[in-house]
């Protein structure tokens, strides 16, 4: 079947459906808690293997297809903001759930690439910063940033950086206006209603956010790719990358 068969609206909207099925409210979208973060970084095996039964075949005709992200876009077309976000997540997030180990191979070798491809191509055309159900819910524009922490290169780190600085202005920004912009969009008010409720969750969110975004830089800076990939990529490990490893070196739960 045609991936713009496979992936079609339907089905994106299926995977924010199981992604976000775990959050109360509508306020955790814009400030989500520990507890809908626990089940995205470390839903054990359970999650992962929600994450095959739903998408894995779609995860496998799309590394058949042998498409890259220009091709992939052109086949799909995401016009609304919450599709781009759905095949951020497809291809950055739920591959990382479906494929551990050494099958992991085909997550930075396959579908990094292609989430990185579809994240600049969503920065360019504005959707995390200019589209209100994007820019103002952090459940869903943090997603956008990701590909660019899983590059190993050093611009994407830069502009990773840049991203976050301005998620960053746009809380505090909500947190300088003491009162509520009436004549903004019903997300808008919504977001200024959260984070009034709660300044420091939403700080300390952006500072969490920024802080993971610093220690992936901090690793490419180090030695210019993610040293916890080697095994899985067939690549040579070095004495350096070897000791940091050993050491306690980020891996950020790899397995």
């Amino acid at each position: 079947m045609a991936l713009n068969k496979v992936l079609n609206s339907n089905f994106l909207k299926s995977i924010r459906d199981f992604w976000y099925e775990h959050l109360p409210g509508d306020d955790d979208l814009v400030v989500p808690g520990q507890a809908a973060h626990k089940r995205w970084y470390a839903g054990g095996a359970e999650f992962d293997k929600a994450c095959v039964a739903q998408f894995e075949p779609a995860l496998e005709a799309i590394k058949a297809s042998g498409v890259d992200g220009a091709e992939l876009l052109r086949l799909i077309q995401p016009t609304e903001p919450c599709d781009w976000l759905s095949l951020i997540l497809l291809l950055d997030q739920i591959p990382r759930n479906c494929y551990r180990g050494p099958a992991s191979r085909v997550v930075f070798a396959v579908f990094d690439p292609l989430a990185l491809a579809v994240a600049q191509a969503a920065v360019a055309a504005g959707v995390p910063h200019t589209a209100p159900e994007i820019r103002w819910q952090l459940a869903f524009r943090t997603w956008f940033y990701l590909p660019f922490e899983h590059a190993e290169d050093m611009a994407m780190h830069d502009e990773c950086r840049r991203q976050y600085e301005g998620l960053a202005r746009d809380v505090e920004t909500l947190l300088a206006e003491k009162e509520e912009p009436k004549n903004a969009d019903a997300y808008k008010r919504r977001a200024w209603q959260v984070v009034h409720g709660d300044e420091e969750a939403a700080r300390a969110l952006v500072r969490a956010q920024l802080d993971f975004a610093e220690r992936h830089e901090a690793i490419i800076k180090q030695f210019g790719r993610y040293p916890h990939r080697n095994e899985p990529l067939g690549r040579e490990t070095t004495a350096k990358e070897k000791a940091f490893l050993e050491s306690g070196g980020d891996t950020f739960q790899s397995k």
